[in-house]
């Protein structure tokens, strides 16, 4: 062991502070890949330096009668189904707790949630498949105050997806304007204009 500790010290005699400062980035890189706790973290944090603004449907595709009977349920246990919004702008993120992209959008979403928050015209579901208790629980160590829903149910096939986080953007007549199956910049001016004219078309 001695003679292992004599031989590092050697190493880094050789060695310039910018080479040791490189190797300590380095070494802390890799053990933060190791933890579990912090690879989310790490991830999630290169995750939002690449996050794009969501970008329109260039073919319309329409929720169908069938599609709105799906219902999630609320934190008191309530079923909410899709057909008690129809007529709003309705925003749906699919997301989970252990999902490091989904943890890197939460703040976009969290920004473009309060800017909207008190405007009846539109409804924000966060909707997963844990439970409800954990994901809120999440939410409130992270400091968000996000409408969180359980799926109870597969989402209608306009709005299913083998990724997470997955996000639509449907309009007033049912039809998806935007959707991501990624981290997305939700919070952009891009996204606060596109919003901003379907709160204006009449339903």
């Amino acid at each position: 062991m001695a003679n292992l500790w004599e031989k590092i010290k050697n190493h880094y005699k050789q060695k310039s502070t910018l080479a040791i400062i490189s190797d300590i980035i380095f070494y802390a890189f890799i053990i933060a890949l190791i933890f579990t706790p912090s690879r989310n973290w790490l991830v999630s944090h290169l995750q939002r330096l690449t996050m794009l603004s969501p970008h329109q449907t260039k073919h319309e595709v329409r929720l169908q009668p069938m599609d709105w009977n799906w219902a999630v349920l609320d934190s008191r246990g309530q079923t909410v189904r899709l057909a008690d919004l129809r007529g709003k702008v309705i925003l749906i993120n699919f997301w989970a707790t252990w999902c490091a992209p989904c943890l890197a959008e939460l703040p976009a979403l969290q920004e473009l949630y309060d800017h909207y928050k008190d405007n009846p015209g539109i409804v924000f579901l966060f909707v997963t498949t844990e439970d409800l208790d954990k994901a809120q629980s999440f939410l409130d160590k992270k400091g968000f105050n996000l409408p969180v829903y359980r799926q109870v149910s597969p989402s209608p096939g306009p709005l299913r997806s083998n990724s997470i986080p997955s996000t639509y953007l449907i309009d007033k007549k049912g039809r998806i304007i935007a959707q991501a199956h990624r981290a997305t910049r939700w919070n952009s001016r891009k996204s606060l204009n596109l919003i901003d004219k379907l709160l204006n078309q009449k339903p």
